[in-house]
């Protein structure tokens, strides 16, 4: 296997926590990759000009990842005392297109941003560019770094190495209806189909949040891992990250449980796309979660779930994300809920939790019209008249 060397730029936090990332999922797909962070903290013995000079030289292939601050610091124009190690890297660059005639085996750039290209070095230009980004680029990239003939495709949502339970068949939802979105749940979870993002909308009061919690209860029943976080109250990406952390742990978490600063977001992502055992994330009340919040869930987390296999993401709220737009549509079943307006539902409901025989079907007929089947109204108005009629005991 061909040993792969990062040329990059220390742009901000973000960008290196990207960069951070590839890295974890090359090595991953099993590639021999050398980056500047593998000598942290104390630094390369022989300096860091000599060290990145002497990466260029050694490796068997090179990726550039190209970005204004990168373009500036390859053409020498970064500040005093700053970038020097690509300004060294750059020199041997341009020394292995000399010394072949720009005939490149060697060297090719990576961009995070397709806008990145009007950065890319002059002599550069010529050759060919991956986006790890989209999927195929990813794909080609790998293929590229790995020979001819060694492509490993990446797993599939119904790959075999994914193990799924099997459903419970004895298990009784204690809901009042909802058996659709109780099914395709169980579909879902159970790996009966393809799709991997459930979205739940509802409005106030139509039993959103207690759906939300006997789906969890049933994915624990599933022994499946799982890890549940509520906006309500808006809380930060970082308080987030934090409630991901306690709730899977390092077994899971296995890079990015200890890590720290925008890298973290990133190697959870990596985490996720290595799994091999079933985890559900719930998330509710997402029309407060924080904006910050919801971009790193619809442009990060959701999106890259197809390469998560084993990784379901549940999500409600009264408002949820707008998926019409997004690459990851193709994963999404989601559903609105309705009052629930069946009067035999609503005994059988009365019936299976207070087993009261005098609340019979015109007493839950007539709290059913008054309410219009609004769940979380009709319940209430139900455990009220339930406690104040008699039962056969005469309790």
């Amino acid at each position: 296997m061909p040993r792969v060397f990062i040329s990059y730029s220390h742009d901000s936090e973000e960008h290196q926590a990207r960069v951070a990332a590839l890295a974890l999922r090359l090595r991953a797909d099993g590639i021999t990759l050398v980056i500047d962070s593998d000598k942290l903290p104390g630094g390369p013995d022989e300096g860091w000009p000599q060290w990145s000079e002497r990466q260029v030289k050694e490796a068997d292939l090179v990726l550039v990842v190209c970005t204004l601050v990168y373009s500036e610091r390859y053409d020498g124009n970064q500040p005093p005392g700053k970038g020097l190690g690509v300004v060294c890297e750059a020199g041997a660059i341009r020394q292995y297109l000399y010394d072949r005639a720009r005939i490149n085996e060697k060297i090719r750039v990576v961009l995070f941003d397709p806008t990145d290209e009007f950065y890319i070095p002059s002599e550069l230009k010529a050759y060919h560019f991956f986006q790890p980004s989209i999927n195929e680029s990813y794909s080609n990239l790998l293929a590229w770094l790995r020979g001819p003939g060694s492509v490993r495709p990446s797993p599939q949502p119904d790959s075999p190495t994914i193990q799924w339970p099997a459903p419970l068949h004895d298990y009784v939802s204690p809901l009042a209806d909802r058996k659709d979105e109780f099914a395709l749940f169980e579909q879902i979870v159970t790996g009966k189909i393809a799709k991997r993002i459930l979205l739940l909308r509802g409005v106030s009061n139509t039993g959103k949040t207690v759906l939300l919690t006997e789906w969890l209860s049933y994915a624990k029943e599933l022994k499946l891992h799982t890890a549940s976080l509520d906006f309500k109250g808006c809380p930060s990406l970082d308080e987030l990250f934090e409630a991901l952390r306690l709730d899977l742990g390092s077994q899971i978490l296995r890079e990015s449980h200890g890590a720290s600063g925008a890298a973290r977001f990133y190697q959870f992502i990596s985490d996720l796309q290595h799994l091999l055992s079933p985890l559900v994330l719930f998330f509710d009340t997402y029309q407060e979660a924080s904006l910050d919040s919801q971009k790193w869930i619809e442009g990060q987390l959701l999106s890259r779930l197809d390469k998560a296999p084993a990784v379901v993401a549940v999500i409600g709220g009264q408002q949820v994300p707008a998926y019409d737009k997004h690459g990851w549509r193709v994963m999404v079943e989601a559903r609105d809920l309705r009052p629930i307006q069946t009067v035999e539902d609503w005994l059988e409901y009365s019936e299976r939790r207070w087993q009261n025989p005098n609340v019979n079907e015109d007493h839950v007929k007539a709290l059913t019209l008054a309410t219009g089947g609004n769940p979380g109204q009709l319940s209430a108005l139900l455990e009220t008249m339930v406690r104040r009629l008699p039962t056969d005991n005469g309790e």
